[in-house]
């Protein structure tokens, strides 16, 4: 008797035991249909249902790392980023070596802005997958955001030599090498993406840019053109070659270009200005004051603009004018030490000896300062 309680009581164990086992293997069942189902919804896009599913999944297994990585996905999708944030974290939380919820949470962190943050998510990333080239030109554009210029240009060395046929490492390499001086090597970078892509803007208005920088002012012009003929609706580079031009050509005959510039973007404070520079060198100055005013009207924060048309108010001895435009761009840039040597030299046109002498004691301040 007493033999079959045991059996009885061993029976039920293990028909517990084995409906425990079921249950569990029918639930990741359930989950990982659930998954497969919002992959599928993903892949048309239909990111609201898919999120949906996937809550679902979670729902029914808070802790699997794959429920939460998508869900994470999906909300950046939506562009819901602080969601996403913590689905991401959530995923790392269950799995530390998740590399693309590393890889994902860089990348969102570097759109807030928080940027050590997003560095450190990018080097656990790598560390977790060495070999990835998104990862390290990511690593590397949020260097250069650091000022880490040098170690930006690692980073895209590294990358480069993994996909040598991804052309975005390229035409970041070749910038961050500019901005260090290494001219040449720019070049070849730049010229290195017009090989993978000969109708590649970027690369033939980076290359272009190159060359005005470094003073070789035709060599400019003639690869802008290309850059020009390939974008014609491209402000940015009718804009570059309105700069070009005014250092070679009769300056008004620059005009027409940045009167191009103005029809394609008229909000451009840059083409405004640099319009109202040659209408002063040509000796229409009303035309050119206008053309001043309206680039601060677009830029109402620009010092520089402010000490553009300070300058042209003053040469067209319009002191009080001058003067004002003078404070504006001295609130905006309080250490402008030009701007507070010009404002001497008016007030002491002006007779007023010493207010000229705070501004000028002011002036040599900020350029001990600078």
């Amino acid at each position: 008797m007493i033999i079959l309680y045991i059996l009885a009581a061993l029976i039920i164990i293990f028909t517990i035991l084995f409906l425990r086992g079921y249950l569990q293997k029918k639930k990741a069942k359930n989950v990982e249909d659930l998954i497969n189902k919002g992959m599928s919804l993903d892949r048309t896009g239909q990111y609201e249902l898919a999120l949906k599913v996937y809550e679902q999944a979670i729902t029914i297994k808070p802790n699997n790392p794959l429920a939460w990585y998508y869900k994470g996905r999906d909300l950046s999708e939506l562009c819901r980023y602080p969601e996403a944030l913590t689905a991401f974290e959530k995923t790392l939380a269950i799995n530390p070596d998740f590399f693309l919820a590393w890889y994902h949470k860089a990348f969102i962190l570097s759109i807030f802005g928080k940027l050590p943050e997003a560095l450190d998510a990018y080097n656990k990333a790598e560390q977790l997958k060495p070999d990835d080239a998104q990862t390290l030109f990511n690593k590397g554009y949020v260097l250069e955001r650091l000022g880490q210029t040098s170690n930006a240009l690692t980073a895209y060395e590294k990358a480069v030599q993994l996909k040598p046929d991804f052309l975005p490492i390229w035409l970041f390499k070749g910038i961050a090498q500019y901005s260090t001086g290494q001219i040449e090597q720019a070049l070849q970078s730049f010229d290195q993406a017009l090989k993978i892509n000969p109708d590649c803007v970027e690369a033939w208005y980076n290359k272009a840019l190159v060359f005005y920088g470094t003073g070789q002012y035709q060599e400019a012009i003639k690869t802008l053109e290309n850059s020009i003929h390939l974008k014609p609706d491209d402000a940015r580079g009718w804009l570059l070659k309105g700069l070009l031009t005014s250092r070679i050509q009769p300056l008004n005959e620059t005009l027409s270009v940045f009167e191009k510039v103005i029809l394609l973007k008229p909000d451009n404070a840059d083409a405004y200005y640099s319009k109202g520079l040659i209408l002063e060198s040509i000796g229409y100055f009303e035309e050119a004051i206008k053309s001043l005013t309206r680039s601060i009207e677009i830029n109402t924060n620009a010092d520089e603009l402010w000490l553009g048309k300070s300058e042209l108010l003053r040469n067209q001895n319009s002191l009080l004018q001058a003067l004002e435009a003078f404070d504006q761009a001295i609130k905006l840039k309080p250490d402008f030490n030009l701007a507070w040597y010009q404002r001497g030299c008016i007030l002491e046109k002006l007779g007023r000896f010493d207010q000229a002498q705070h501004a000028f004691e002011k002036a040599k301040q900020t350029k001990n300062k600078g």
